[in-house]
């Protein structure tokens, strides 16, 4: 059994605890429609390229798909 510092039990057994943590873990998810797929690639990017679009938070690599869309004229 584990338990907090507080000595109070968390769960009767460890699985209890691991399903406890996926189904939190599930509605925190944010997904995508299916909509609009997209494909999954490998891609090299300058470290401060990286950096700027990471300073502005959460949802980044949507913000370098928007950038890479407008440079293309989609």
């Amino acid at each position: 059994m584990i338990k907090v510092k507080n000595d109070e039990p968390i769960g009767s057994k460890p699985v209890d605890l691991v399903q406890e943590v996926l189904d939190h873990n599930a509605t925190k998810t944010k997904r995508r429609p299916n909509g609009n797929p997209k494909t999954l690639v490998t891609l090299r990017i300058d470290p401060e390229v990286i950096y700027f679009f990471k300073a502005s938070g959460d949802g980044w690599q949507g913000r370098i798909n928007e950038a890479l869309r407008k440079v293309a004229g989609l």
